[in-house]
C-alpha cells in the first residue's frame, strides 16, 4: 500500500518541497537565533518547535492529501470556497474578529483561533482550478473568461482589503494572475 502511494508521487515536486521546507528553516534559525537564546536558553527553541509542530502538521497533511483523488477537489471546490468567503465575512462581526495593530485577521470561534484567510489562500487555487477546467473552452472570451476572473478577484480583494491584508491579497492576486494565465486565459 505504502509502495503505491509513493510510486505515484511525483519525486522533482517532492525535491522542490524539501528543498523549499529546509530553506525555510534556515531561514527562521537565522533570524530567530538570538530572540531564542534570550527568551528560551536556547538557539534552536523556535527551530524545533516549528519542525516538532508544522512538521507534523505537515507530515499528516501529507498523508491525508495523498490518497485524495483530484476529482474530490473538483466536488468540494464550491462548497469550500463558500465556506471560507462565510469564514472572512464573520471577521467583522465584533464578538468573532480580533483586532490588532488596525488589522482584523484572526477568527476566534471557541477554544480555536485562525486567519480565515489562510483557508481561503487553498479554497480559491482549488476553486479557481476547478472553475479554469469547467470553462476551459471559452476561457479565452472576455465575457466568459476574464470578466468572471475578474468578478471572483474583486469579492475576494474587497475581504482582504478590508482587514486590510495586502500581503495576502499580492499572493492570491499572483497565484490567481497565474492560473489563469497557464490555464489559457
Amino acid at each position: 500500500m505504502i509502495r503505491r502511494i509513493f510510486h505515484s508521487v511525483d519525486t522533482p515536486l517532492l525535491y522542490v518541497t524539501l528543498a523549499l521546507i529546509l530553506g525555510g528553516l534556515l531561514i527562521l534559525a537565522s533570524a530567530s537565533m538570538v530572540l531564542s537564546q534570550k527568551h528560551y536558553g536556547t538557539s534552536t527553541y523556535y527551530v524545533v518547535h516549528q519542525v516538532f509542530y508544522a512538521g507534523t502538521l505537515g507530515i499528516l497533511g501529507f498523508l491525508a492529501g495523498i490518497g485524495v483523488h483530484y476529482r474530490f477537489w473538483r466536488r468540494v471546490a464550491l462548497p469550500l470556497m463558500v465556506l471560507s468567503l462565510v469564514l472572512l465575512a464573520l471577521l467583522f462581526l465584533p464578538q468573532l474578529g480580533i483586532a490588532s495593530g488596525g488589522a482584523t485577521r484572526w477568527l476566534d470561534i471557541g477554544p480555536i483561533s485562525f486567519q480565515p484567510s489562510e483557508l481561503l489562500k487553498f479554497s480559491f487555487v482549488v476553486y479557481l482550478a476547478s472553475w479554469l477546467d469547467s470553462k476551459r473552452e471559452k476561457i479565452r472570451s472576455i465575457s466568459h473568461g476574464l470578466i468572471p476572473f475578474a468578478m471572483m478577484m474583486a469579492v475576494v480583494g474587497m475581504f482582504l482589503l478590508m482587514q486590510p491584508d495586502i500581503g495576502t491579497l499580492g499572493v492570491m492576486v499572483a497565484t490567481a494572475g497565474l492560473l489563469y494565465f497557464v490555464g489559457g486565459g
